[in-house]
């Protein structure tokens, strides 16, 4: 007998049924991750790596949520309490991307910040690369997020 089955361990798959990690697992068993990030490299960004495909269905998990939050909000039939939740799995799969993201280039980031560019690129973001335009947008975009 396994010896997990003894100890009444369920497989991993198992454990994170109607998760929000099934849809990370799910997402990355397809085997496709197109970059929706158009954001060009700018003056001052240097490349200090790129996502893994984990990262990259994090980050792909992390926008069909948005994009289901931002239909079911339209919609006058969505319960407050599941926008609520969605908009909580939103916020977890962010902050595990960016953990992921700085935990495996930890020995590389040297700048005030990182960033996301296109082809999955990471970026190193120090605060003479974001001008003042940059950082308005921004700031702009944190004030209109609805997350």
């Amino acid at each position: 007998m396994d010896k997990n089955k003894k100890k009444g361990i369920v497989s991993l798959e198992s454990a994170q049924e109607n998760s929000i990690l099934k849809i990370v697992n799910e997402i990355y068993s397809q085997g496709k991750f197109p970059c929706p990030i158009k954001e060009e490299i700018e003056k001052g960004e240097k490349v200090i790596g790129e996502t893994n495909d984990y990262e990259k269905a994090i980050f792909l998990a992390r926008e069909k949520i948005e994009k289901e939050f931002n239909q079911n909000s339209q919609s006058r039939e969505t319960k407050n309490s599941e926008n609520q939740i969605k908009a909580l799995s939103h916020k977890v799969l962010s902050a595990l991307l960016w953990a992921t993201i700085r935990w495996r280039l930890r020995n590389v980031i040297s700048a005030d910040g990182i960033g996301l560019r296109q082809d999955w690129k990471v970026v190193s973001l120090s605060k003479k690369s974001l001008n003042k335009s940059r950082l308005e947008r921004a700031i702009i975009e944190v004030h209109l997020d609805r997350f």
